[in-house]
């Protein structure tokens, strides 16, 4: 933890009306200045590379990844689009990002679990970032996945627009949400995972139909550069999304953390299962839609541990997940 992210309270707050005090530290990410920023971390660019940042632009996008299976397909630079490096390496559907030769991380021929090991672990030496793919389509038991982390994986794809088509294998926070730990702190991203412009949104009577067709990653960059993303991808500034938009995570010393966003029907928040293992929080006042919630670990605190993970919820039932917030405090009673 940086000092400017660190927060240290000491609060009276209660458990089930009886009196308790939290004392320790939550560490904040999002607590630094920069921009909010959105992009596509899972597009397959090669055979449509001069078109993709245009229509990327259209919808809003700042950056995306260069890449393709096995390669980097990189566009010719511009001003107004942030691209980053990267691949989808195979066999594991390993994304990986800022290496800049794929030959240096490509594993031998062998089974998938061996052979993504090697990958992570070779991306770690190149200095580069390694994200798990749509894991719950990929089919990854648990146990597998744990081994990922401990061979230092950074994050998971929690979202995958193209999955809706496959068994509905879209989201896979249960997954990712499972393998946080004090030890593995993994970085939620999202993408759409295209591999051609038929697969955005309204271009083809099918796509429109499924759903919004989009998820993207937003994250909190130092400043609109491929370095300042690659920073905030690697320090957990992030959040997957399909359609709600996060501009702010506050959290006072007096333990009030204010989540400031789009117009959303709920905010919820979860820690580790302990007790109910978390809270939902609804706009105020009977109004339909909020674009702030407070948690106030005064009163919720006692019900979650270790990390929290903070999920936007829009009037279409889309949802955003944000990178956790590490929790390091106790609960007296």
């Amino acid at each position: 933890m940086s000092e400017k992210t660190r927060v240290q309270f000491s609060i009276d707050g209660e458990r089930k009306g009886k009196p308790v005090k939290l004392q320790g530290i939550v560490d904040n990410p999002f607590a630094v200045s920069g921009h909010w920023l959105r992009g596509n971390l899972h597009c397959h660019l090669k055979g449509w590379t001069e078109e993709a940042p245009d229509r990327y632009r259209e919808l809003g996008y700042d950056f995306i990844a260069a890449m393709d299976h096995d390669q980097i397909v990189m566009p010719e630079p511009r001003e107004d689009m942030i691209f980053l490096p990267g691949a989808e390496m195979s066999p594991g559907h390993l994304l990986v990002f800022g290496v800049n030769d794929m030959d240096d991380i490509k594993a031998e021929d062998g089974d998938r679990f061996p052979a993504t090991l090697r990958m992570i672990r070779a991306t770690a030496e190149c200095d580069g970032l390694s994200f798990l793919a749509h894991p719950l389509w990929s089919g990854w038991t648990f146990a597998g996945l744990r081994g990922l982390c401990e061979a230092g994986l950074d994050g998971i794809e929690v979202l995958n627009a193209t999955c809706w088509g496959s068994g509905d294998t879209v989201c896979s926070d249960q997954l990712w949400h499972g393998l946080l730990s004090p030890a593995n702190r993994l970085a939620a991203i999202a993408g759409d995972d295209a591999h051609g412009p038929g697969h955005l949104v309204g271009d083809t009577p099918k796509a429109a139909r499924q759903r919004s067709r989009l998820a993207w990653t937003g994250v909190l960059a130092r400043e609109r550069t491929a370095e300042a993303v690659l920073e905030a991808l690697r320090t957990g500034r992030t959040y997957a999304s399909e359609g709600p938009v996060f501009h702010g995570v506050d959290l006072r010393p007096d333990g009030k953390l204010t989540v400031r966003c789009s117009p959303c029907v709920a905010c919820h928040f979860r820690g580790k299962q302990l007790g109910y293992g978390g809270r939902s929080i609804f706009p105020p006042d009977d109004r339909e839609v909020a674009e702030e919630f407070v948690f106030d670990f005064a009163v919720t605190g006692y019900r979650v541990k270790d990390h929290l993970v903070i999920i936007l919820e829009d009037e279409q039932r889309r949802k955003a997940y944000l990178s956790p917030l590490r929790l390091d405090y106790t609960v007296q009673e």
